[in-house]
């Protein structure tokens, strides 16, 4: 048995790091679970969730919880890591019961990395939404990164080591749903055409728990890009909710039934 890596960030600065907007220990009186958002790199919560998913989130009567990564979500992936795994640990504890995670960009590749080397975190996890998340890294670092960039970015460049140990073995897990919502219009995670040699990176490979959806399959006339996927396309909004209210991934059929409405409108609130 190969014991998990201790947290080295001290707890008082993870404690710090997350909010919610229910106290802690009130989230058991909920009876659906924690949804905790992840930001993407250079963002802190607030910049990426704060004036839209989380107001959003919370007029549906959810309690939503968000984790602030050390600078900027702009330093190391695995010391980042960590922050989301007390995240994880914390909320699924005082909730009683599995976490659902909702991640922007890197903040939708990250909870990958707790999982992998958390094992622990599986069983408190119900499912991670991402949001053009890097699963596969980059090509766009490849000519950033010269000579050279910060530790986050470096990380997600499409032939690092970090993402070659992120995807070595099993993308997924069977007992948490993945939910990947992608754009062929990204301009930042590289590949995000079809027909790229390497694949979309956005994709995720995995069983029956597993679904890949890009905008463009409910409305193929739109360019949505990477930061509008992140913030506030009506599409994505419409899936990440399809995801979270019903059992299981988000299922395509069932949002196509307000296809016309989401495919005209501009915002999602």
């Amino acid at each position: 048995c190969v014991l998990p890596p201790a947290l080295t960030v001290p707890e008082a600065i993870l404690r710090a790091s997350l909010s919610c907007t229910v106290p802690l220990d009130k989230l058991a009186q909920d009876s659906r679970p924690p949804v905790l958002l992840v930001p993407g790199t250079g963002l802190n919560p607030r910049e990426n969730f704060g004036w839209n998913y989380v107001p959003a989130l919370r007029k549906a009567g959810r309690s939503v919880c968000t984790v602030q990564l050390p600078q900027q979500a702009m330093g190391d992936v695995q010391n980042a890591a960590q922050y989301v795994v007390y995240a994880i640990q914390t909320l699924a504890t005082k909730s009683q019961k599995r976490v659902q995670i909702i991640g922007f960009s890197q903040g939708g590749m990250l909870p990958r990395w707790a999982l992998k080397f958390w094992p622990q975190t599986r069983a408190q996890v119900e499912e991670l939404i991402s949001i053009a998340g890097s699963h596969h890294g980059t090509t766009n670092t490849h000519t950033v990164c010269r000579p050279q960039c910060a530790p986050a970015i470096w990380q997600q460049k499409s032939t690092s080591r970090f993402i070659t140990a992120l995807n070595k073995g099993d993308e997924t897990y069977p007992n948490i749903d993945y939910t990947a919502i992608y754009s062929y219009t990204d301009g930042v995670v590289l590949p995000s055409t079809e027909g790229a040699p390497t694949g979309i990176s956005s994709i995720l490979k995995g069983g029956k728990n597993v679904v890949n959806i890009s905008v463009q399959q409910l409305c193929p006339d739109v360019a949505t890009d990477h930061l509008a996927l992140g913030s506030y396309d009506p599409v994505t909004y419409a899936l990440v909710r399809d995801a979270l209210d019903n059992t299981g991934t988000a299922r395509l059929t069932r949002v196509q039934a307000y296809q016309a409405q989401l495919c005209s409108q501009r915002y999602m609130l």
